[in-house]
């Protein structure tokens, strides 16, 4: 048994989403919003570590949910980095109310995110 994605609009969409500005930090995760990504720098065990997720990738539950798993595999990755990022994935992108509310997988539209470049 399959489900059909729903769209919301981009009204519903910027009604809800709070806007973020270019430099707003979670952690060591910080928005670069002109070129629309989660960058991720960061020192760990004596290293340094540099990731960045692109944000106009993320359109659908099973997206973002990539993103957390591929991450979370990574043995220099800590839970505060982990934590840090579903933060930042909560403030940019409001899943609960665009991506999967309910239970139910939803696909954001383009240009939908909010940010201040």
């Amino acid at each position: 048994m399959g489900f059909a994605k729903k769209k919301c609009s981009k009204k519903e969409q910027e009604s809800s989403m709070k806007t973020l500005k270019n430099g707003t930090r979670w952690g060591d995760w910080t928005l670069d919003a002109r070129d629309s990504v989660l960058v991720l720098d960061t020192r760990i065990d004596d290293a340094k570590h540099h990731y960045e997720i692109d944000l106009r990738d993320i359109r659908d539950s099973a997206h973002m949910l990539n993103w957390i798993f591929q991450l979370r595999m990574k043995a220099w990755v800590s839970n505060d980095v982990m934590g840090d990022l579903l933060s930042a994935f909560q403030d940019i992108f409001r899943p609960q109310t665009f991506l999967c509310g309910g239970g139910h997988d939803q696909m954001l539209l383009s240009g939908s995110l909010m940010y201040t470049k």
